[in-house]
């Protein structure tokens, strides 16, 4: 008889070639037929784990997709509230200077005639009236300054576009004026009368001190925003 799986020709219940037991297989089979059925049942074996691993991978998959639409239409909802309050922020920053800025000239516009007459400044040469209504005037439109300094933004690239970024403008104007109420507090009265022209400064200081706390309060909270607007943009 043949061997099934060497198909030498042997006697006997093993192979002397290969060593297989000859009663386990049947003698009408072929090698070939048993190692194809062999392959087949491997593969039969190995079809339904691998359909088994290809849903698990589907499934997988579609989790991540559906966490990661969630997550990106959660941040960009995040960014864009974000982004309405820095604006808004930017917009009260500005109210709030501008506010300043109209009690500074109101309160200049009442003293305009504390130390004499505007037109006396040049036929009495009244000095302290004139260095008092040009330091009004230099703290007035320092302030109208920064009112549209803050309004404005910085071009930045952004992914290949240019894009107006607020940087949290007005920080130095808030400051100047939180520093000329605490100067005026604290420091006019140390200041001495002579020579003459020291009044026009005193003046000043007098009507800015005279603005009370609550021009004090304004530019505190105005420096608070703009922290907030500088550390948000990063």
């Amino acid at each position: 008889m043949l061997c099934p799986i060497c198909g030498e020709e042997v006697t006997g219940k093993y192979c002397c070639h290969c060593g297989a037991f000859l009663d386990a297989v049947d003698s009408n089979t072929t090698p070939t037929e048993i190692s194809s059925d062999k392959s087949s049942s491997k593969n039969a074996k190995s079809a339904p784990r691998q359909t088994v691993k290809q849903k698990k991978k589907v499934k997988k998959k579609k989790k991540r997709n559906i966490l990661s639409t969630a997550g990106s239409v959660t941040t960009g909802s995040v960014r864009s509230i974000w982004k309405i309050f820095i604006f808004a922020i930017q917009w009260i920053s500005s109210i709030l200077m501008l506010i300043s800025t109209f009690w500074l000239f109101k309160g200049f516009w009442i003293s305009r005639n504390a130390l004499g007459s505007i037109s006396g400044v040049l036929k009495e040469r009244n000095y302290p009236q004139a260095l008092f209504l040009a330091l009004a005037l230099c703290i007035v439109g320092f302030g109208i300054l920064q009112v549209f300094w803050m309004l404005s933004r910085k071009k930045m690239p952004d992914q290949g576009k240019i894009r107006r970024i607020d940087m949290g403008r007005g920080f130095l104007g808030f400051s100047v004026f939180v520093i000329l109420y605490l100067i005026s507090v604290y420091i006019n009265p140390l200041i001495p009368v002579s020579p003459a022209l020291l009044t026009g400064l005193k003046q000043i200081f007098a009507v800015i001190a005279g603005l009370g706390k609550s021009f004090f309060m304004i530019n505190v909270l105005g420096i608070i925003f703009c922290i907030i607007r500088k550390v948000g943009t990063r």
